[in-house]
């Protein structure tokens, strides 16, 4: 009966190991996570400074074809369109107040392409009117343009 108990204290102290080293690789792990974000966003922000598209997924090149994407090489933020859409987004209104007028699609997508944002968009045009169409701060008036909402 003694050597049962003390099997089940050593399986209960190897279960202990274990639990605290997924524990110790679980933090590992987000750490590494978080860092790699950071790295991405910093790749993403340098490649559109470049006038480059940043690879969606290690191991592709900026120089791979843009318009062909599989679901599985794309980051949740660029599924979403999150981070391209807000810069347009950004760029948009500030080039708006700047101007201190409504601005046309036109004139909005050069302040796009001034800031070095690529689209990847056969119509740009429309791809930046599609973008704004969704921002709540802004408001479109047919034949006047875009406009910041008070």
């Amino acid at each position: 009966m003694s050597s049962e108990s003390d099997r089940q204290t050593t399986y209960r102290s190897l279960l202990a190991e274990v639990r605290d080293e997924i524990a110790s690789k679980s933090c590992e792990a987000d750490r590494v996570r978080a860092e790699l974000a950071h790295l991405q966003d910093q790749e993403r922000q340098l490649a559109a400074l470049c006038g480059e598209r940043a690879p969606s997924a290690p191991g592709r090149s900026s120089g791979d074809d843009p318009g062909i994407s599989l679901p599985g090489d794309q980051t949740p933020e660029r599924k979403a369109g999150v981070n391209f859409s807000l810069e347009v987004r950004r760029v948009a209104r500030a080039a708006i107040a700047t101007a201190g007028r409504p601005m046309n699609r036109r004139e909005i997508l050069q302040a796009v392409r001034d800031a070095n944002i690529r689209l990847p968009a056969a119509q740009p045009e429309k791809k930046v009117s599609k973008i704004l169409w969704g921002d709540k701060q802004l408001k479109n008036e047919r034949g006047v343009g875009y406009s910041l909402i008070d």
